[in-house]
């Protein structure tokens, strides 16, 4: 029996297979992204003999910043590299006679400890900028300024709250003489009362 009356859409229909071309070697790719690369750096020849530079793709400023603080948010790798930082910590710990020896290329750091100071640190700068930021925010504006930082370090010092407790303690001890002295002139003028009424 033969099925004349069933068809096949285009779509369904694949091509047949062909042998695989031969495998690449070792190392083309790389060669054919270099030649691709320089052939976009090089001077083209624009028409009419005009000399045309073909420049590099350039992002708006905001988009590889914002790439960055992406990728540095997702990654648990410290901001600051290791050695930099244990260079700083050497040269202040030198500076304030931490150690016995007063030459920072004498000092020596275990490299775990440098990693614990180094998470210690930009823990304490991460939360400190963005308690300065809130405050930014706060005053409506977009740029962290000094004196933002300032204020989060002065209010998470304490000196505002003990100097708001001294205000309150000043103020309980006023209305307590307050009250005293109204209680004696309540009491002077009941006695001045019984006093018209003999």
């Amino acid at each position: 029996m033969k099925n004349d009356h069933v068809t096949f859409h285009p779509f369904f229909v694949t091509m047949a297979r062909t042998k695989r071309d031969k495998a690449p070697k070792a190392g083309e790719h790389k060669e054919k992204l270099a030649a691709k690369k320089s052939k976009k750096s090089k001077v083209a020849d624009g028409g009419g003999g005009a000399e045309v530079v073909v420049k590099p793709r350039r992002h708006r400023p905001c988009v590889v910043a914002l790439r960055r603080i992406k990728q540095s948010a997702k990654s648990t790798d410290t901001c600051i590299q290791r050695s930099p930082f244990v260079r700083l910590v050497k040269e202040q710990a030198a500076l304030k006679g931490v150690f016995v020896s007063t030459d920072p290329a004498k000092i020596r750091i275990q490299r775990d400890a440098a990693d614990l100071m180094q998470r210690l640190v930009e823990s304490d700068l991460t939360t400190w900028i963005g308690g300065g930021y809130a405050l930014t925010q706060h005053r409506e504006k977009d740029m962290l300024t000094a004196a933002d930082l300032a204020m989060y370090e002065e209010l998470q010092s304490g000196e505002p709250l003990q100097l708001a407790h001294e205000i309150r303690d000043q103020l309980c001890h006023a209305k307590a003489v307050l009250l005293k002295c109204e209680v004696r002139s309540q009491k002077a003028a009941k006695s001045g009362d019984k006093e018209n009424v003999v």
